[in-house]
């Protein structure tokens, strides 16, 4: 939310190492990686979040997101 995503990817990245099933960690990685055009971490990102709970909330809109970088085939640093 501040904009400092190295500190964004260090943190969610120490939240799930500690506990690989914090799935808002997982989440918060993805919405990072894809805010700085990492779309395939992003993806394995949001895949394992919506392993961990696909019943989340926010769901829908990571299958969305999901859907979308397959059907633009979006690789790391394409721009949207």
């Amino acid at each position: 939310m501040l904009g400092d995503m190295p500190k964004s990817i260090s943190a969610a990245g120490n939240a799930s190492k500690i506990n690989e099933l914090h799935y808002q960690a997982h989440a918060g990685l993805g919405l990072v990686y894809s805010d700085t055009n990492q779309y395939k971490k992003a993806a394995q990102a949001f895949r394992k979040t919506l392993s961990l709970n696909p019943w989340s909330p926010v769901s829908s809109r990571l299958n969305i997101c999901l859907d979308t970088m397959k059907r633009l085939e979006l690789e790391e640093d394409d721009e949207l």
